[in-house]
């Protein structure tokens, strides 16, 4: 019977690399309680479909059903985040079914309800037109009321560019004046109604402009009053320059009588006409640009045609417009952005 080898012991036994594993390589018993993977707040969409019923502004006034997610209109809206927040009870566990929808308060129609559902793509939905008012509007509404201010802020930033009436600008501003992005509005709409004769106002158009009527009928009264005096006083033609003596003292004389007669033929009947919409001062450059003068020689023209375009308009009447856009946003006590 062959006797057995002799293990022969490792040289790396009394190093501790056979049998005993040091730190770090130490193995460790696993824990009889592991923790638990947790769901990410942002990104874990419960995928929970809800069914809400809205009618049609339009006739036929059809009621329209919308079957979409709970989450993606609970990120978005603080409303249907605490609506839904809330746990089901038993006679409202079997609501917001195809047999049973959500129905949505009239204020909410299916139109708005739409404008809202396409700005937030649910369901792969991307026929969101910024361009058409009606979207806009709708959206601006609707987000107001479902306090969704991602959508609000975007519909807000984009009502200046729609070029709405001046009247129904201004009573949006009026609906919407707790939130500071609306004393963009004012400016537009203040200059809308300036140029617009009081009596060109709707019933409707007077109701939007609302308490603002005074201001603006003040500041119309104002301006007017401006351009009386323009119309009975000229502007004042530019004194004759040393350095060009095309215009000497004895021809300057005609210079001025020119001048006088030209702005009494012309301009202060256009300043003064009862029935003519009021001549803009753009215009009225442009009306002594083209006109040819008898006895005004050209180099007086050109230096008062440069003066006259250092002003943007009529005198006083900037003043008497930025004051009026200041006292409609103290009276609407439209908020000023955290960054002014």
């Amino acid at each position: 019977m062959d006797q057995p080898v002799p293990v022969q012991p490792s040289p790396f036994a009394d190093r501790g690399l056979i049998g005993s594993f040091p730190p770090p390589y130490q193995s460790q018993a696993p824990s009889q309680n592991p923790p638990q993977p947790s769901r990410s707040p942002q990104f874990w969409d419960s995928g929970i479909m809800v069914v809400f019923s809205a009618v049609q502004e339009l006739p036929p006034q059809q009621t329209i059903l919308y079957r979409v997610s709970i989450d993606s209109l609970r990120c978005r809206s603080k409303v249907l985040d605490d609506i839904f927040g809330i746990p089901p009870s038993t006679q409202s566990q079997n609501e917001g079914t195809e047999g049973n929808p959500i129905a949505l308060p009239t204020s909410i129609t299916s139109e708005k309800f739409e404008s809202f559902l396409m700005y937030l793509n649910c369901r792969g939905w991307n026929e969101f037109d910024d361009k058409v008012p009606a979207n806009i509007l709708n959206l601006l509404d609707i987000s107001a009321l479902l306090e969704a201010d991602g959508a609000l802020s975007y519909a807000m930033s984009k009502v200046v560019g729609l070029r709405l009436p001046a009247a129904q600008l201004l009573g949006l501003a009026w609906r919407h004046r707790a939130h500071p992005q609306v004393r963009e509005w004012i400016e537009p709409a203040v200059m809308g109604l300036l140029n617009t004769p009081l009596r060109c106002h709707s019933a409707d158009q007077e109701s939007s402009i609302g308490l603002a009527y005074p201001i603006i009928a003040k500041a119309r009264e104002r301006i007017q009053e401006a351009r009386l005096i323009l119309a009975a006083i000229p502007f004042q033609l530019a004194p004759r320059d040393l350095l060009f003596p095309e215009c000497p003292d004895e021809l300057h004389e005609y210079c001025e009588k020119s001048w006088l007669f030209f702005w009494y033929q012309n301009i202060t009947v256009e300043l003064i006409h009862p029935t003519k919409p009021p001549l803009s001062y753009n215009g009225l450059v442009q009306l002594v640009q083209e006109t040819k003068f008898e006895n005004l020689q050209d180099g007086c023209k050109a230096r008062t045609l440069d003066r006259m375009r250092l002003y943007g308009d009529y005198p006083t009447v900037p003043d008497i417009f930025h004051s009026a856009v200041l006292q409609i946003i103290e009276l609407f006590n439209i908020p000023s952005s955290k960054c002014e």
